[in-house]
């Protein structure tokens, strides 16, 4: 009898112990480092901030925090804590698989072919309420190291605020076999920020949404020397870029512009095409919309061979919110 009791008392103390340790495991904040995060300037200034640091969920203090540590300080453990948000007042996550190649640090370093569809990373688009009670919106870029871990905690933290999208990709075709290829298009950009129409939907028709985001590479196409970021529309080291619906071209685009289009409901080929060529098939139905980005697969030899990817509303328009909008016509007759 004694010793029953000696078992049951040591089994309590265990379960206990057990439960105290899971209960601390829990309470452990993650820390994902090297993720990239895009905020705008103001409110009045839609041009997006890019910086690089440590991204926190913290169940201790239900908070989310981004930090970035610019220099060596004892002081502190982050020169700039850029974000900082009560998970009470997190509106919205929305993860995207990520589609971009991210910013090199070895500049020599080439792109393994595997990786330029699909790199493990994951987009992670936050939409919050600020204690002035205005909803703000961040983005993050979380590294293929840390996505699954951040995407699983957010699930736990947030519930149904969080949506997992359903990121589609185009594949690279022939670009001979683009009726409309050999067309001709001028091209401009609007002549600021302010000129920013927004597309609403129609009714009878399907709408597409294409954004070419601006980004940073090597100066001049380089692989060597200091970074600079792309000028939207007018950088001399980038092409137009045409997006084609089956047999036509609706869409012209460069480095940081954006445009959209109306189209009948049905089934398209959807291609975008500069040097070479790539596309998704898609049905189109009346009254919705459909957002799309071009991104570059080499980031530092742009507007050569570009990937066409369908994601959710919210980070397109997110990204489009810095692109200009840009005009084009058809030059010559149809």
């Amino acid at each position: 009898m004694h010793k029953t009791r000696s078992f049951t008392v040591l089994f309590i103390l265990l379960l206990l112990l057990t439960c105290g340790v899971a209960a601390c495991m829990a309470q452990e904040p993650l820390v994902a480092s090297g993720v990239d995060s895009w905020h705008h300037k103001s409110n009045k200034n839609p041009t997006l901030e890019q910086s690089r640091g440590e991204l926190i969920l913290n169940d201790a203090t239900k908070k989310v925090t981004f930090g970035v540590q610019k220099k060596l300080s004892f002081d502190a453990k982050y020169d700039d804590v850029i974000l900082e948000v009560n998970y009470d007042d997190v509106r919205r996550v929305i993860f995207d698989e990520a589609t971009s190649i991210r910013s090199r640090i070895n500049q020599f370093k080439q792109v393994h072919e595997s990786n330029k569809r699909a790199n493990g990373d994951y987009w992670m688009y936050m939409e919050y309420v600020t204690p002035a009670g205005s909803v703000e919106t961040h983005m993050f870029q979380i590294p293929e190291k840390f996505a699954p871990q951040v995407l699983e905690r957010a699930k736990r933290d947030f519930g149904d605020r969080v949506v997992v999208t359903d990121v589609r990709r185009g594949v690279d075709i022939d670009r001979r076999t683009l009726k409309d290829l050999h067309s001709k298009h001028s091209f401009e950009l609007a002549e600021d920020l302010k000129n920013h129409p927004i597309p609403e939907l129609m009714p009878d028709k399907a709408l597409i949404v294409v954004v070419y985001p601006v980004f940073e590479s090597f100066k001049s196409g380089l692989v060597i020397g200091p970074k600079e970021k792309h000028s939207p529309g007018n950088d001399p080291f980038t092409n137009q870029v045409k997006i084609h619906a089956n047999d036509r071209v609706v869409l012209v685009n460069k480095v940081g512009s954006y445009g959209f289009a109306y189209l009948d409901p049905g089934a398209y080929q959807i291609a975008v095409q500069s040097v070479f060529a790539n596309a998704l098939q898609i049905t189109l139905e009346a009254g919705k919309a459909y957002y799309f980005l071009e991104e570059d697969i080499q980031p530092d030899m742009p507007s050569l061979e570009i990937q066409l990817s369908q994601h959710s509303k919210e980070l397109v328009m997110f990204r489009l919110s810095e692109s200009y909008y840009g005009t084009w016509q058809r030059k010559g007759k149809e």
